[in-house]
């Protein structure tokens, strides 16, 4: 026996003190490192040192290839090293004599991934108790060698298993039972030729966190057990309907009950499989109570989106629906009160035919990020106000490269908790952005960069807006580099000082002049106009003064014709208007044998924009949603035209007229010539006028006519109380109901 133990001890010194082998050196003369040798005489142990010629060592890592090197046993490793990673090198077979040359079994991540490794041992990594990770990807070992290795590990604190690109097709339902009980952090089997997810695979796992099964082909779900997992990644696989995660459905009053299965599910990504429909009821609140997490990306054979396809998911947060090819999303596809993260990147273009922009977001009430990026929206500006209009909740919104120019005015300060607004690569200009930031004071985070901004000064930037701005990107414009960009340099050296606001890439070549020819290219920081500078010097003066007098008696001239416009316009319109007037034939008898004309619509709605909120959550839903009328409200209605023509003709084509007065309305000057057509539909046509007022409404605004029109007839007042409120609705169904009827004693 005193022989056999002398030659393993010699074995195993001579592994252990063997460097490694350098391609460039001559190495006839050292020991076969598999092979026993005489050894002399046992040195003391030495410090070991990192091989630079094989490894790279940082700290507790250690990164070592075997590629372009003569490497047939595994480098030696300091004894801090926790994270080992050696990847093409060539191991035929892998066996515990090779791994002892690590020498450091506190290795806590072992990673071996394309090595070529065709067999292994069962007890290869017996000695690693403290192994965490183990990656064996991409080498060709043998289903039964594998898991007869794996069995050796039942003993360790192992969590992490990478077995990706391994060839593999298909896996015994026993294959993890020697890990029964045990919570993994990761199963990754990613890359490898599964056609089925098979549940019973896992379902030895007390828990797993993540569960890997990408890039395989993967056409259909085996559900037989019930299965803990957290993460299921199964994208870029073959799946043609979404998967069926359900256990056992049973049919229970013509309806399907869900069974556990995957009920602790939280995240599912399904993005890049061959998707052409997904069933809302394949996701059901009883099969994913937990789920807050769905990706359906890349699904480029998904033509439509069904209505409440999210709806029933109670925890749903996340929604990615990018990179798609979809031709229709149904009114409600997007109906949630739990979703709070929308994603729809990528998807080449939105219009009308896909989407309807009025109620795609307005079930959505807690949505808090939109992101919409490199997908043109087709649609004008009012349609994308009313598209973006019930996302009273959100506070990031992401639209990058949509290719529409503008932002809708008065839209933004209507969106009262939007915080982050990211709108790059649109070609908005600086007038564009001035007016969309209008009264706004929630914004801290502003992205504009790479549109069409050539100046920027007081109106590009409002007053209530910087007050609450904290950080500002405007890189990448096109900047005209002239006085008119004096003011905006100034704010920024006063912020920059102060710190309370941080202009995001300032100094970088990111912020450049573009014009005049003589300034292109120079850094905008290295752009300093002053006041002096900028002073204009005329030698001219008195021609100054005269030409400036003159100009002055122009002005006031052209501003009392403006001034009066409406009333040019309307008495101009009004001759013509009864000249060519003729009475619309056909309608209906009534019992006296009148003739009632048919209108397209029921009312006319003449108000202020600054009142749309009003009328698209209070009036709208009374007057449209419970008396079934038709309204027309310009906003939303009305076709591209001149607006004097547009409001005689609308007006022409409603039963009656609908008049919200309020102090909006009254400041609004060009709102008069609105108003003298609403005197001639209610003196000339006759038309039954309901006159609402909003408010305490200044009657020192009010024209004679308005309060000519308020003792008219109908009547009603909209105020804060509760009784008022009332007051005012049953007012109005009675007015709707009825003709030229004083409701002051109603109300």
């Amino acid at each position: 026996m005193r022989p056999v133990t002398s030659l393993c001890l010699a074995v195993f010194l001579s592994v252990m003190c063997v460097p490694c082998v350098r391609s460039h050196g001559n190495t006839s003369s050292m020991l076969d490192p598999w092979s026993p040798g005489p050894v002399s005489h046992v040195a003391p142990r030495a410090v070991i040192r990192c091989d630079k010629f094989c490894c790279n060592c940082n700290g507790k890592k250690a990164r070592c290839t075997g590629q372009n090197r003569s490497l047939p046993y595994l480098p030696r490793l300091p004894p801090q090293i926790r994270d080992f990673r050696l990847f093409r090198a060539q191991y035929n077979h892998l066996t515990r004599t090779m791994m002892h040359n690590l020498s450091n079994f506190q290795l806590t991540m072992v990673n071996l991934t394309n090595n070529r490794i065709q067999h292994i041992d069962p007890d290869t990594f017996a000695d690693f108790l403290k192994m965490e990770l183990l990656d064996l990807s991409i080498n060709l070992i043998p289903i039964p060698e594998l898991r007869a290795t794996l069995k050796g590990l039942h003993s360790t604190t192992l969590t992490t298993l990478a077995l990706g690109d391994m060839g593999y097709s298909s896996l015994p339902d026993n294959f993890f039972d020697m890990f029964s009980n045990r919570t993994f952090k990761k199963v990754d089997l990613q890359h490898n030729n599964f056609k089925t997810f098979n549940s019973a695979l896992f379902s030895p796992f007390w828990r797993t966190d993540t569960v890997y099964m990408a890039l395989n082909k993967i056409r259909d779900v085996n559900m037989s057990m019930k299965i803990n997992i957290k993460i299921l990644i199964l994208k870029e696989n073959w799946l043609e309907e979404f998967p069926d995660l359900s256990l056992n459905k049973s049919q229970t009053a013509g309806d399907k009950e869900c069974k556990e299965g995957f009920y602790y599910l939280q995240a599912l990504d399904v993005s890049g499989n061959l998707l052409r429909r997904i069933r809302p009821d394949f996701l059901r609140g009883d099969c994913f109570p937990h789920l807050r997490h769905l990706d359906i990306s890349s699904a480029v054979q998904l033509d439509t989106l069904e209505n409440q396809v999210i709806a029933d998911l109670p925890k749903l947060l996340t929604f990615v629906v990018s990179r798609m090819k979809i031709t229709h999303y149904q009114p409600f596809a997007f109906n949630s009160s739990s979703l709070t993260n929308l994603q729809l990147d990528g998807n080449s273009r939105l219009d009308y035919q896909k989407m309807d922009f009025n109620r795609a977001f307005k079930y959505c009430p807690n949505l808090q990020k939109l992101s919409i990026s490199d997908t043109k929206l087709d649609m004008t500006t009012k349609q994308m106000f009313f598209f973006l209009l019930p996302l009273k909740s959100v506070r990031e919104l992401k639209m990058l490269r949509t290719r529409h120019g503008t932002i809708p005015p008065d839209l933004l300060w209507r969106l009262p908790k939007l915080e982050t607004l990211v709108y790059t690569g649109a070609n908005i200009n600086s007038y564009g952005l001035g007016r969309a930031l209008e009264n706004v004071t929630s914004l801290v985070r502003l992205n504009v960069q790479a549109n069409g901004i050539t100046e920027v000064n007081e109106t590009t930037l409002p007053a209530p807006f910087r007050y609450h701005v904290q950080w500002i990107d405007l890189s990448q414009n096109p900047f005209s580099c002239t006085c008119r960009m004096l003011w905006f340099r100034n704010w920024v050296d006063t912020v920059r000082k102060k710190g309370n606001v941080t202009i995001n890439k300032f100094q970088s070549r990111q912020y450049r002049c573009r014009t005049p020819e003589n300034m292109a290219e120079t850094p905008l920081h290295e752009f300093r106009p002053t006041a002096e500078s900028c002073a204009v010097r005329n030698p001219l003066i008195l021609v100054g003064v005269v030409g400036a007098a003159f100009l002055l008696g122009l002005l006031l001239l052209l501003a009392a014709v403006y001034r009066y416009r409406w009333h040019l316009r309307y008495y101009v319109y009004l001759l013509r208007r009864r000249r060519q007037y003729v009475q619309v034939p056909g309608g209906l008898l009534t019992e006296n044998g009148d003739q009632v004309a048919m209108f397209p619509y029921d009312a006319y709605l003449a108000h202020s924009p600054k009142d749309l909120d009003w009328v698209v959550d209070t009036l709208l839903p009374i007057v449209e949603g419970e008396h079934g009328l038709k309204v027309f409200v310009e906003e939303r209605d009305s076709a591209p035209g001149a607006i004097l023509d547009n409001i005689a003709r609308y007006m022409d084509e409603s039963a009656r007229v609908m008049l919200l007065i309020s102090d909006h309305y009254n400041r609004e000057g060009w709102r008069q010539g609105e108003f003298e057509h609403v005197l001639f539909a209610a003196f000339e046509q006759h038309k039954d006028v309901i006159v609402l007022l909003l408010g305490d409404v200044e009657a020192g605004r009010m024209t004679r006519d308005m309060r000519r029109m308020l003792t008219r007839g109908t009547f009603l007042q909209w105020g804060d109380s509760q009784e008022a409120q009332t007051a005012f609705l049953n007012g109005l169904k009675v007015a709707l109901k009825t003709q030229d009827v004083n409701l002051q004693s109603i109300c």
